[in-house]
């Protein structure tokens, strides 16, 4: 998920303990998780939008 501001992180480590930021050509952001699956990918990004996250899947 996009970083919006300095508490980003913190905010999905409340829920994703391991996420990490990371950076792209599109900016700087939190990733919460890599999977080969794509629905466990979109699994747990419905769940970190639910509490409000701006959580997006991001495929390689």
């Amino acid at each position: 998920m996009p970083i919006s501001n300095n508490d980003t992180l913190s905010k999905v480590q409340q829920y994703i303990p391991n996420a990490v930021t990371e950076q792209s050509h599109l900016g700087d952001y939190v990733n919460a998780g890599a999977f080969s699956d794509r629905a466990q990918a979109e699994t747990l990004s419905k769940k970190l939008r639910s509490y409000g996250l701006d959580a997006r899947v991001k495929y390689n």
